[in-house]
This record gives C-alpha cells, structure tokens and sequence, in this order.
C-alpha cells in the first residue's frame, strides 16, 4: 500500500509549475467531447444582428484540489465571461459567474471548462475581444484568457 501525505502531495502537485493557476487553452467551439477533444468554430468573425451561439472551452492547469474525506479531492473553480468593446474597453455583455465543484479519488492534473454562450444581437459592426476569468476558490487566485471577435455587416 502506497501512502502519501498532504506534503508529498503538494509537492507532487507542484512540480513543473510556478503554483499560479493559468488558462494554457481557450477555444470557441461548436462542440465539446472531452478534455482536449472540441471542434473549434472556424472564424470569430460574427454576421451582426443575430444571436450567435458558441461554446466556450477553457483548459485550467496549476489549480488547488482540496484533500476531503481523508481520501478524495475536491477541485472548485468559477468562471466568467464578459466581451469589451475593442476600441475603449466599454463592457457590452457580460455572463455571470458560475462555479464547478469536481470531486475524484486521484489529484486531477488536467481540468477543463465547458459553457454554452449566446453573441447578443445588438452588437455593433466592429472590433471585440472576450475574455474569460477562471478562479480558483481554493487558492482564491484568478487567470483570464481573451479571444478576439469581429462583428461585421451581413
């Protein structure tokens, strides 16, 4: 039998890593299978005065699993999303934060989000650029990853 404790644990988790949750993917995707595996939309150019329906998916590494019940983790990470307008940073549309509470036997070193997310129809032709901010209520440190999108004329 193979124990360890809570610090070889968190020097485990540690290695390879300057301890700072980090966002090393983020994608816009039509579908999303597992970790890894999504089908990424192929423009972030959007055709103004429509909804556009798009899913976010965001890869999280350096994030804090909790030790519960002597023998499992609990990893705990909120996410937002809000778009900007390119040329003054104005906030436009935001989506309200969530929180995924993940529960696993092992320490978890992939994790990954998924969320569907409606464009607004009253977006202007122009520039925008959204950025997701994933937290990690454990450390209460934050990492947030932008995409560009474009809204143009039909």
């Amino acid at each position: 039998m193979l124990f360890r404790s809570d610090a070889v644990n968190k020097l485990a988790r540690g290695l390879g890593s300057d301890d700072r949750i980090e966002i090393p993917n983020f994608k816009l995707c039509t579908a999303v299978q597992s970790y890894g595996n999504y089908d990424e939309i192929k423009s972030t150019s959007f055709i103004r005065g429509k909804p556009h329906e798009v899913i976010t998916y965001i890869e999280v590494s350096n994030f804090k699993p909790l030790t519960v019940d002597g023998n499992r983790y609990k990893t705990v990470l909120t996410q937002e999303s809000e778009l900007f307008t390119d040329s003054d940073g104005t906030l436009v549309f935001r989506q309200p934060a969530v929180t995924a509470d993940d529960y696993c036997r092992n320490i978890r070193r992939d994790f990954f989000l998924v969320r569907h997310l409606t464009l607004p129809a009253n977006l202007s032709v122009g520039s925008y650029y959204l950025k997701v901010r994933v937290k990690d209520e454990t450390t209460q440190q934050q990492a947030e990853a932008i995409i560009p999108i474009t809204i143009v004329a039909s």
